[in-house]
């Protein structure tokens, strides 16, 4: 076995030059059949007449080819292929055989992930004389190369050297997110990237729909089930429901409510029945409208009875004018306590001495109660035990 080596851009390209004793087991792949077929390959018979041809029909960068990634700075070019062979030896297609030629004249090999394409060429196989067959080759190169050709060269022997080559044109991929992607056929970037096609595939960019699903926009859904295109485009379920035969539908044990599925039972808004809504300061349980925790039913609101002036400590107790309502008693309002004023000093006079007014004067009696009828300009006595000044602010 004889072996050229050249190199092109830090790639080494080699090509195999074989006798033709050697052709039965080419490379290390098993040998063909005996009778010289293609050893499995999707072919049809071709009038065995002129030379070795190549057609390409798709070329795409990509990023892995099956769980093989590709290195940081190069991307995998895959190339579509049919090979014709009308010469009169059966041929193998190993990958090493083919080179991906840049516009620059720079060659890139046929790369080994080749075997992990789903149509790649299968390296133990030969293309019978007067066959052809369709396959793919994968070739590792920089991310930015321009590519123009691809060459297949088979050397089985000092005067059996055949070649044929064919342009191609490669689809570069779109940087989508970490991802290089392409936007002509990648049903989750199609024609853009994060453009979904949903129920169909992408086609040159452009979305086609399966046999049940219609394009709404430029995503493929299926009308009778899609929740935002329910019988229709853009016609969206019912919130919180889904969409059943085209139709919004909502879930067992909800009601529709203003194109709305909502439960009676506890929603807010429709306790009970649609548009009922529960008061201020209640919430919804069991279809009923319930004073929240803190809140004591009045009639027909919920109050905090410990600060409502109409129901001061209960249902219905009005604080008197000049009170408010304060941990459910009443509070002098507009006024603060301003200290007990010394013995035989009035309200009045500490209030005065504080820039501001008498509002009350006040002493717990012996039962511990607050006593309001304490005139402000009468004197501090020496028995009134906790005399207060209130004076207004």
């Amino acid at each position: 076995m004889n072996v050229l080596t050249r190199h092109s851009a830090g790639y080494l390209l080699i090509i195999i030059v074989l006798s033709f004793a050697f052709a039965p087991s080419w490379a290390g792949c098993q040998s063909s059949p005996a009778d010289g077929s293609d050893g499995g390959l999707s072919d049809s018979q071709v009038p065995p007449s002129g030379p070795l041809a190549l057609t390409a029909h798709d070329a795409y960068q990509t990023e892995k080819v099956g769980d093989i990634p590709s290195r940081p700075d190069e991307r995998y070019v895959v190339v579509e292929l049919t090979i014709i062979n009308r010469t009169t030896e059966a041929l193998p297609l190993v990958a090493g055989l083919f080179s991906l030629i840049a516009e620059s004249g720079l060659e890139y090999i046929g790369h080994p992930a080749t075997s992990a394409l789903s149509s790649g060429c299968p390296e133990n196989a030969k293309l019978g004389s007067g066959k052809q067959t369709r396959c793919a080759i994968a070739f590792a190169a920089p991310a930015t190369v321009k590519a123009s050709a691809v060459s297949l060269r088979v050397v089985l022997g000092p005067a059996q050297h055949y070649e044929a080559t064919t342009a191609v044109k490669v689809i570069r991929c779109s940087s989508c997110g970490d991802s290089c992607r392409l936007l002509d056929r990648d049903a989750d970037h199609c024609g853009a990237c994060n453009q979904s096609v949903g129920a169909g595939r992408c086609v040159g960019g452009k979305a086609v729909c399966e046999d049940n699903a219609e394009l709404c926009g430029n995503r493929c859904v299926d009308l009778q089930t899609d929740p935002q295109h329910c019988g229709a485009c853009n016609r969206p379920a019912h919130s919180g429901g889904s969409c059943v035969g085209g139709k919004p539908s909502c879930a067992s044990g909800l009601l529709t409510c203003n194109a709305a599925c909502v439960d009676i039972s506890t929603d807010p808004r429709h306790c009970g029945k649609c548009d009922n809504p529960v008061g201020q300061n209640a919430e919804c349980i069991g279809g009923k409208s319930v004073c929240s925790s803190g809140y004591r039913e009045c009639g027909l609101a919920c109050v905090n009875t410990s600060s409502d002036r109409q129901n001061c400590g209960q249902c219905g107790k009005i604080c008197p004018s000049g009170y408010s309502c304060g941990r459910g008693s009443f509070v002098l309002t507009k006024c603060r306590r301003a200290g007990t004023p010394a013995v035989g000093q009035s309200c009045t006079a500490l209030c005065q001495s504080q820039g501001t007014t008498c509002a009350a004067a006040s002493y717990y009696n012996s039962a511990g109660r607050s006593t309001f009828d304490v005139g402000c300009w009468e004197a501090h006595q020496s028995w009134m035990s906790n005399f207060i000044c209130h004076c207004e602010y």
